[in-house]
């Protein structure tokens, strides 16, 4: 049995809120390119903190789609993957921290994955819905990010920040996720 069908999957593409969230991968490709141009960088990743607002609004107003709660943080995470994989090469960031700052979302892509195929999948998938913590952890990134590009020395604190806020998120996803698992069926 499919997941997605192909019209499921046209209709979720045609979604606005779902574009603009998609709309953060090419940004992310754009921001490597410029990272030599503090200013430039700066509004890219400006302009990708401002989607990431933008197109929960729309899910909001125009209803979110059935992939829509999952659409967005993984392009958030394959933003942030795309920008810190980037450090790490140009020798700004080192592995043990970039494994920290990808480890939560390497972990909540696997746990996304596992919901879409488990037999409470319904239930699942409303995991997938954003905690508190999850988008300090988001806000934590987006400011090491922009903290990076303004050129000021010390953006390892704001990796740091949401480093430590991605393992508590983690535990916390886990903790939501056992409880969906074992809560008895209504």
């Amino acid at each position: 049995m499919a997941i997605l069908t192909k019209k499921q999957l046209l209709n979720e593409l045609k979604s606005t809120a779902n574009i603009i969230s998609l709309s953060r991968i090419p940004l992310a490709l754009v921001a490597v390119f410029l990272f030599n141009n503090k200013l430039l960088l700066f509004l890219v990743f400006f302009l990708a903190l401002l989607t990431d607002v933008v197109d929960g609004w729309f899910a909001r107003k125009q209803g979110s789609t059935k992939y829509g709660p999952i659409i967005d943080p993984l392009a958030d995470k394959a933003f942030f993957a795309i920008i810190f994989i980037y450090l790490l090469v140009t020798g700004k960031l080192g592995w043990w921290l970039l494994l920290l700052l990808l480890l939560r979302d390497i972990f909540v892509v696997l746990m996304s994955i596992f919901a879409m195929l488990h037999p409470k999948r319904e239930k699942m998938m409303k995991l997938g819905v954003a905690s508190l913590l999850g988008k300090i952890v988001t806000a934590c990134q987006f400011v090491t990010v922009l903290w990076l590009a303004t050129g000021l020395p010390g953006f390892q604190t704001g990796a740091y920040a949401a480093a430590i806020t991605g393992i508590a998120a983690s535990i916390e996803y886990l903790l939501r996720m056992r409880r969906t698992i074992t809560r008895p069926a209504q």
